[in-house]
Formats: C-alpha cells, structure tokens, sequence
C-alpha cells in the first residue's frame, strides 16, 4: 500500500508492551505517513491524563490493550465515555482475546471497534490500514484495495438522501462486491419504517450501514443515529456497525455523531473515482479485521 498523504492527526497508543507499541507505531508512520503518535505505557498515566483533559482536545483516536496491570482498558474506556471532554474520541479496543464475551462487552461500553492483536507484519499493516480508513480520513484513498472476502450472505444499507450519492454509493459497492445485497433508503422515516416493520422478518439483516449526516439537517441524522441505536438496544440486536459518510469536515459534525454512537466518520472524497476503492477497504475493515459482537438475535 502506498502512502497516504494527510493531515497531521493525534493518535495516543496506550499499552504496557514496549514491542507491541513500537509494531504499531511503526506500522501506522507506514500507512498514513505525516502523524504525532504519543504512546502511554502505563494505565495510571493514561486516567491522568484523561483527568487533566490533555488528550481531550487534541486526540483523534486512542489505540488501546484490553489487559494492562493495575487498571484494565475496559475500566479507562468507561472513565473516557463518562468525560464530557472526551466522550468523542473514538477507541479501538487491541487485545490478544478473541473471546466473543469479552468483546460483547467492550463494544456495550463504548468502544468503536475491537482488533485482535496482530502476530505478524502483515497483520500490522491491515490494523493501521483500517484505522486509517474508518477513523482518519484520509482521502484521496488509496488504489491498491483489498477484495474483501466471504461476501456471501452478506447486506449493507445506505442512507442518503441525495439520490445521485446514492446511485455512486450502490455502484461502487456493487462492482467491489458481486454478491452483496443493498437496501437504500433516503429519508429518517423511511428508514425507521424499515426498520420497524421490516427488520425482523430479513433472511439476512445488514451487517453495515452507512449513513448521510446531513438528512437534510445534521440533527436529523443525529437523531436518526440515537433512533437506530435504541432500536438495536430495545431489540437485542449486535451491535452493527454505523459509519457516517459526509462531505462536511466540521469538528463539531465529527465529534457530534462520535457522542452519538457512530461507529466511524469519515468524509466524502469529491473525486467519485476515489470511491471504489475507498469501499474495498472501508468493507474489508469492518468484515475481516475488527472484530464484531456475536450476540444472538432474540
């Protein structure tokens, strides 16, 4: 993968393994090349710091191990979601587990994705790709995507109200992936409507969804982002993944759908030429690198 070019971001890498900071950090200057990664070693130091607002204001992702001595990641994600000034950033939860109570309980208090810890290079990189992708937005994206794999099955949703965006966003993904079915909806009611009456009654429910902000007002899409997740909440439905796609790259737009539980933000690129491979890896991040919830359905 080339380069990406971008703006310089803030990323903190919080975890007690001197080599496993250094493999991500290496990995992420590979990726996205211009960035100030600051790494915490210690638990203790990371609640100080949350506790003095240091990273509050200047954090764009905290890349976090699950199991540190004396103060776990779990019990410095509730102290980060319960702060006001930093309930926005989003957090990537790294951890050698994959055990699926573990990771149904990360993502119930608040993470925005898990990733099992990487064992090789190889690894590494998918792990700085994606959270290059989901939560950096880097643009332009890069042309040498991945295919994402054991597409069968498998659904996403759009919801645009802008009908040529809509028709670009369901090209693009239907080229990248043959076998994926798409349902389109391109207003808050219709898609609660969707949701409502015909949500339990799909073979196969989305297992993405990518939401417009702007609907055609950003409260409309922020209530429409609290609407779907009370749904799944009252419903018992896996945490499905919700990436708000838009052109604004507002600060407040970003932080706003983070505090109101969007899995990612990630911002249009206005070269439509950009977009089929920005979906390969946007695909290819949430089905085969982060790990997602497995709780049942009731």
């Amino acid at each position: 993968m080339s380069e990406i070019k971008n703006n310089i971001k803030s990323i903190y890498i919080v975890d007690d393994d001197d080599d496993d900071r250094m493999l991500m950090k290496e990995a992420i200057e590979h990726v996205i090349g211009e960035i100030d990664i600051y790494e915490v070693s210690d638990a203790v130091h990371m609640m100080e710091l949350i506790n003095t607002k240091t990273i509050c204001e200047q954090s764009s992702l905290i890349l976090m191990d699950m199991n540190m001595p004396r103060i776990s990641g779990l019990e410095i994600l509730t102290h980060i979601k319960a702060n006001d000034y930093c309930s926005h950033i989003p957090v990537v939860m790294i951890s050698t587990s994959s055990s699926a109570d573990l990771i149904n309980n990360a993502y119930e208090l608040g993470i925005n994705a898990y990733i099992t810890k990487p064992v090789s290079a190889r690894e590494y990189i998918e792990l700085a790709e994606a959270v290059t992708i989901c939560f950096l937005n880097n643009n332009p994206f890069p042309k040498d995507a991945v295919i994402p794999k054991d597409n069968e099955q498998k659904t996403i949703l759009i919801i645009e109200d802008s009908p040529d965006q809509s028709v670009l966003m369901s090209h693009a993904i239907k080229n990248t992936l043959h076998n994926v079915s798409i349902y389109e909806m391109n207003s808050p009611e219709n898609t609660m409507e969707f949701f409502n009456d015909h949500w339990k009654t799909l073979q196969y429910p989305p297992q993405l969804i990518i939401l417009d902000l702007y609907m055609p007002e950003r409260k409309d899409g922020l209530q429409l982002l609290k609407a779907m997740r009370e749904f799944f909440v009252s419903n018992n439905i896996n945490n499905i993944p919700i990436v708000v796609f838009s052109f604004s790259e507002d600060r407040e737009d970003i932080d706003e759908s983070y505090r109101n539980q969007a899995s990612a933000y990630l911002t249009k690129s206005v070269d439509y030429d950009n977009w089929l491979s920005y979906f390969q890896h946007l695909i290819h991040a949430w089905w085969n690198v982060i790990s997602l919830p497995k709780k049942p359905n009731s």
